[in-house]
């Protein structure tokens, strides 16, 4: 019976042990589970903000894009106006030129006369 009680004992001990290694690995897994969730909701905000960043960025630059739009339809217009003046001017000299032309020969004719 002796053998049996201390065989018992034994065993309540060994049970004992895995029981507190058992409980050992628990709270290190739950602090790890802790650490994990944390660093996931961590990772999941630095990703929303990542979105809202990119979001706004996005947003910036399609209006970046109509300005420059805007800003070429502008030359365009521009270009096109300064071409009209340009044939226009061109058209006044000439002008003039006959003119002035046009003056030379009557001072000649009237000086010959």
């Amino acid at each position: 019976m002796q053998q049996q009680i201390v065989a018992a004992r034994g065993e309540l001990a060994s049970t004992k042990a895995q029981l507190d290694l058992s409980q050992h690995a628990e709270r290190k897994a739950s602090a790890q589970a802790k650490v994990l969730a944390g660093t996931s909701a961590e990772q999941a905000k630095a990703l929303n903000e990542a979105n809202q960043s990119n979001e706004a960025l996005k947003l910036d630059l399609e209006a970046a894009q109509r300005v420059i739009e805007g800003l070429k339809a502008q030359a365009v217009s521009s270009n096109e106006a300064r071409s009209a003046m340009e044939a226009s001017l061109a058209e006044a000299n000439q002008s003039l030129a006959d003119e002035r032309h046009k003056a030379e020969q009557s001072e000649q004719e009237l000086a010959m006369a």
